[in-house]
């Protein structure tokens, strides 16, 4: 009933997998099977999504990506922008100083929720406050949408970079 091979397998691959294989065999044999299997699902999912995160990077822009600009800084997002992510963003970006103007391109968002888009929304936000402008380029369509009905796209982009102005420059305007 039982492949014992594929069980060795699946203990040695990853130590999640040994794991949720472990916590779903155990709670067969102490709750039911339904118990069980959602347990393991629960366990996979929590995995994945620790994994998804791991995966996130705020990278600075490399020198020769980023010709004449003084006083600018440059950051590449890539992966995923979710609940998990979110404070790790965030303060990263409060960590920028000496600068007038930061870049945040996102072309390499891969997933935004909620959470994530906040956490986003704030740091601009404390950046703003401190006289630096932002400016978002590379926002896909659907990412759009949700940083847009959250607050931190302005409804009407400007049409190559999306720019969010700081406060010290719409009030120069």
């Amino acid at each position: 009933m039982v492949e014992t091979d594929a069980v060795r397998a699946m203990a040695r691959a990853t130590r999640g997998d040994a794991l949720v294989l472990t916590l779903t065999a155990a709670s067969t044999l102490a709750l039911d099977l339904v118990r069980a299997v959602l347990i393991g699902l629960a366990v996979s999912v929590l995995l994945a999504l620790r994994a998804a995160v791991r995966g996130t990077r705020l990278t600075p822009a490399a020198a020769d990506e980023l010709p004449g600009a003084t006083g600018t800084v440059t950051y590449r997002f890539d992966g995923p922008l979710l609940f998990a992510a979110a404070h790790r963003f965030r303060r990263s970006l409060a960590d920028v100083a000496g600068v007038g103007t930061v870049d945040l391109r996102l072309s390499g968002l891969t997933a935004v929720d909620a959470t994530g888009a906040l956490a986003l929304r704030d740091a601009i936000g404390e950046l703003r406050d401190r006289g630096i402008e932002v400016r978002v380029s590379g926002v896909e369509r659907g990412h759009r949408r949700v940083l847009e009905s959250l607050g931190v796209l302005p409804e009407i982009p400007t049409p190559k970079t999306g720019a969010i102005p700081s406060a010290a420059g719409a009030a120069a305007a």
